[in-house]
């Protein structure tokens, strides 16, 4: 794969047991960082949300 797409070399290649991310999509790159810890991080931007 990697001979005959070169470019791939230059992006981020993210592997666990059922996915593969190729690139710097930050939607899709995400799904690796474990659900608690998404929910954390989102539940202190609503709180900082809240402050403004």
């Amino acid at each position: 794969m990697l001979c005959a797409e070169p470019r791939l070399l230059r992006r981020p290649i993210i592997v666990d047991a059922h996915k593969v991310q190729i690139g710097f999509n930050d939607d899709e790159i995400r799904q690796f960082v474990p659900r608690h810890i998404r929910r954390l991080e989102f539940m202190r931007t609503l709180a900082n949300a809240a402050e403004f």
